[in-house]
């Protein structure tokens, strides 16, 4: 597992995480934060994928509470690239998770991710209402070394390199 002094030389020498902000770092890990687009998806009545998202919402044009039971797509406002010998997990913050509310669902990020956002599967299981805001502290990273680098690198073979704010599925089901 990378340390901060690696963590942070790879975010200055590599951009590993961009914009790089030493507040966010921690011992092994490194905080990201919420960005201002949230994908809402509300319609209970869909049987399928196809159009899932019922409302686009801004965070810097409204406030913005994520109900009971709850669920919607946001992304960071960090840009994360990986070498081909190092894979990120992106996890929940212990303060966030007391709150009711889960950050992700799917926390690998594979080596060889190349300048994305990275998307947020948000759902609230408390029975209070959770305020979501631009900027605030939503999940942490941490990151391990491959050994050896991985011969079926992201930028090949993944769908959602270089995505940018909250990026819905490919599959439709």
């Amino acid at each position: 597992m990378l340390n901060d002094k690696k963590i942070k030389q790879l975010s200055l020498d590599y951009k590993m995480v961009e914009p790089y902000d030493e507040e966010l770092l921690n011992g092994n890990s490194i905080d990201v934060t919420l960005g201002n687009k949230i994908k809402l998806v509300t319609n209970r009545s869909c049987t399928i994928w196809d159009d899932y998202v019922d409302r686009d919402i801004d965070l810097d044009e409204e406030d913005f509470y994520l109900q009971f039971g709850t669920f919607a797509l946001g992304s960071t406002i960090q840009f994360i690239n990986l070498p081909c010998n190092i894979v990120g997990i992106i996890c929940g913050k212990s303060s966030i998770a007391r709150l009711g509310l889960i950050v992700e669902s799917a926390g690998l990020i594979d080596s060889c991710w190349e300048r994305g956002q990275i998307t947020l599967e948000l759902a609230n299981l408390s029975p209070k209402p959770v305020k979501l805001t631009t900027g605030m502290k939503i999940a942490q990273i941490y990151f391990e070394y491959t050994d050896p680098p991985t011969i079926k690198p992201y930028n090949v073979v993944g769908h959602y390199n270089k995505q940018e704010g909250p990026t819905e599925s490919v599959l439709k089901l």
